[in-house]
């Protein structure tokens, strides 16, 4: 198939080896001009004459441009979520994800490796990025032109899933079991099988390379926030360890074996393997596990739950809950609309309800208005104000009114784009080969920098009007930048988080995140820490910083700590 000027399509996301476009119902990959674009093409020719699975979004047609010159390729277009999100606490809680769903796709995937691998084809890198489901848990391999296939080979792989006995690029069978065990202990546990932390501490790579799993190991320390391993079964247990610690790289039907005796627990709304006698969650004999609900004074403060814990099924965000009856409600007006699977849901400050999915968002008002936006990009509301990327690569920021929408373009981004917006500071990173350009209030700064982004957080001090900014990068090294607009002040990685980047704050230049039972401050200039004690506080605890408390948003409730 041959194209124009593609340029002019919409763009739908950016990696480092090419840019994805919207080309009707289908979505066009073209490779960038660095790319050794022949061999490229060598193995798009090889995926086109291979019968692939229906889950692997592969080349459907090459594509050249008016004279030829092979540019990339067309593929089905899919929605859904990374695979990464199981390991999301209240992204499982709010879609009401168990563990019988994710063994259910679990299996799917070890069947589609399965079928891959009897003709010779090996995903490679294979991780929780790279695996999509959707409400219907069906399972999506995209990135299949990075797979080995024949004499062409995958070239890369990211670091948390790489097999440690791998030699240099020789994927195979083996390697692709061991990423897929790493992927389905880390969905079922919601914590890497090398996580935790231990004393003295060893990066994550040295630890898989030493055999060093969280299976069975007294001196590493495991975040609270973790599913019970005791509701998985010993036999799954075991050949996980086998493959983590003793270098075997098989897995049989354990995974079958425990998704066909579950049970379920109506007192921890949890499935478990069916061959203990009772629930191991609740049996006295095997550690009854309690989830302390603490309020009153701790380390000297006052904490206080916000609403009734009793009607809430899952907390969104600080305004916002799924109560018992499947409505989400948002406290500050009493707002409440039934919940759908799959949707993002907001109110602004005078309650009009925000919905969101992939491609676009909702505002409801007497009639419904429709704004598209970058597919799969963030929307962020504040107040009467909606904050969103554009399909034309502008942060835009839509005004709610009660006799209409007002839409103002703030600035211009690239095809890889975040943004934060807080009382009407914003800042915006776009990533580019090798550096990234800072967009903040309108003035920019611009940073070198080689490593993918995987996560990222961003947070601004409205004190001293700074703005945090942290990278999860492809080695699992997190980086950890604070700005004041074209300044970079502070460029770091060796500070590690145990709790997502997104759930950080920063005030009065002191760098906040929680741990298992305390939040920790750390002020970057004095290169000195202090911590808070807090019992509700765990590593999925996300901390907003008003005046002299923090809300502490759980999955279960919302506090104030005073």
């Amino acid at each position: 198939m041959k194209l124009g000027n593609v340029t002019k399509l919409p763009v739908l996301a950016e990696g480092g080896e090419g840019i994805l476009y919207e080309y009707h119902d289908r979505v066009l990959k073209c490779y960038k001009p660095w790319v050794p674009v022949e061999a490229k093409r060598r193995k798009i020719q090889l995926l086109l004459s291979q019968k692939l699975p229906e889950e692997a979004v592969a080349p459907m047609e090459e594509v050249t441009d008016r004279n030829g010159n092979f540019m990339g390729f067309l593929m089905k277009k899919v929605v859904g979520a990374e695979f990464r999100m199981l390991s999301n606490k209240k992204f499982v809680s709010a879609n009401r994800i168990t563990i019988r769903e994710i063994l259910q796709m679990l299996l799917k995937i070890q069947e589609v490796l399965t079928r891959l691998h009897c003709r010779k084809i090996y995903v490679g890198d294979l991780n929780d990025r790279n695996l999509l489901f959707d409400s219907q848990y069906n399972v999506y391999f995209i990135d299949c032109d990075s797979w080995s296939v024949g004499e062409e080979r995958c070239e890369v792989a990211m670091d948390l899933f790489q097999d440690p006995a791998l030699t240099g690029n020789a994927f195979d069978e083996r390697t692709d079991l061991y990423a897929f065990c790493v992927l389905a202990f880390k969905a079922l546990t919601r914590l890497h099988p090398f996580g935790g932390t231990m004393d003295p501490d060893l990066n994550l790579r040295e630890r898989m390379q030493r055999g060093i799993s969280v299976i069975d190991r007294p001196q590493v320390k495991l975040p609270r926030s973790i599913r019970s391993f005791r509701c998985l079964s010993p036999k799954l247990l075991e050949a996980f360890k086998r493959v983590f610690e003793q270098g075997e790289r098989q897995l049989g039907t354990e995974l079958l074996d425990l998704f066909s005796n579950l049970k379920y627990c109506t007192i921890h709304k949890e499935y478990y393997d069916g061959n203990y006698k009772a629930c191991p969650l609740c049996d006295a004999g095997a550690g009854r596990i309690v989830r302390p609900l603490s309020q009153g004074v701790m380390d000297g403060r006052m904490l206080t739950p916000l609403w009734n814990r009793e009607e809430i099924t899952a907390v969104l965000n600080e305004t916002t809950y799924i109560d018992k009856a499947d409505q989400v409600t948002d406290v500050r007006t009493g707002q409440k609309v039934p919940y759908a699977p799959g949707r993002r849901y907001f109110f602004t400050g005078d309650g009009t309800l925000v919905t969101e999915d992939s491609g676009q968002f909702q505002v409801h008002k007497k009639e419904t208005y429709v704004f598209e936006k970058r597919f799969q990009s963030a929307v962020q509301v504040e107040e009467n104000r909606i904050y969103y990327l554009n399909r034309q690569n502008r942060l835009c920021e839509v005004s709610v009114y009660p006799q209409g929408n007002h839409v103002k373009n703030i600035c211009s981004c690239g095809n890889t784009a975040y943004f934060e917006v807080h009382e009407e500071h914003y800042c915006v990173l776009s990533a580019y080969d090798g550096k990234l350009i800072f967009c903040i209030d309108g003035i920019c700064c611009e940073v070198l920098h080689k490593d993918r982004i995987l996560n990222y957080g961003m947070h601004h001090d409205p004190v001293k009007d700074l703005w945090l900014v942290v990278l999860e990068g492809n080695s699992g090294k997190l980086r950890t930048l604070i700005l004041s607009g074209a300044s970079l002040l502070y460029d770091a990685d060796q500070i590690r988080y145990p709790c997502s980047p997104e759930h950080l704050c920063i005030y009065n230049g002191t760098i906040f995140f929680s741990m298992d039972g305390k939040i920790r401050g750390y002020a970057y200039q004095k290169d000195a820490w202090k911590d808070f004690l807090c019992e509700i506080v765990d590593t999925d605890s996300q901390l907003l910083r008003k005046g002299k408390g923090f809300y502490i948003i759980n999955h279960e409730n919302v506090y104030l700590l005073t």
